[in-house]
């Protein structure tokens, strides 16, 4: 018996980002066709206010240093009267993996996550983050009865 292998080479490779800044970060959520607004916030951070499931996110910008960041955080809060308890935010946090929910000091329910860039991610990786947030978020709202 014989077993051969064939290996596709590429002659051209993903970019590699291990910091990103605002340009690069514009242009990843333009080929993504999201609608956006950038601000800064009291501390000087570069925030991204998106819409992803019909729902209000913060794209943050951390660990940054020259405009050049290593982080990226996802994060939304959810404004409402509905009485959300902490044993509805701990069973979504036992049950799923890549968020984390809590409730804010107003006792507000809160969802984010966290990409970090070192060791490397590439623009599909970050274009995954932020897609997979989008369906997180939507399954959040409904555990919460949002």
């Amino acid at each position: 018996m014989v077993i051969t292998a064939s290996y596709a080479q590429s002659t051209s490779y993903a970019r590699v980002y291990t910091k990103i800044n605002s340009k690069e970060m514009k242009k990843i959520l333009d080929s993504m066709e999201i609608d956006y607004k950038q601000t800064t916030n009291a501390t000087k951070k570069i925030i991204f206010k998106l819409r992803l499931a019909n729902l209000n996110v913060n794209l943050r910008l951390l660990d940054c240093s020259s405009n050049q960041c290593e982080s990226l955080q996802l994060y939304a809060g959810f404004s409402t009267r509905i009485n959300v308890t902490p044993k509805q935010i701990n069973e979504w946090n036992r049950k799923r993996r890549f968020t984390r929910a809590y409730l804010n000091p107003s006792q507000q329910p809160s969802i984010e996550t966290d990409l970090s860039l070192k060791g490397g991610k590439t623009r599909a990786n970050i274009k995954f983050f932020i897609s997979h947030f989008r369906e997180l978020v939507s399954k959040f709202a409904e555990h919460i009865n949002y």
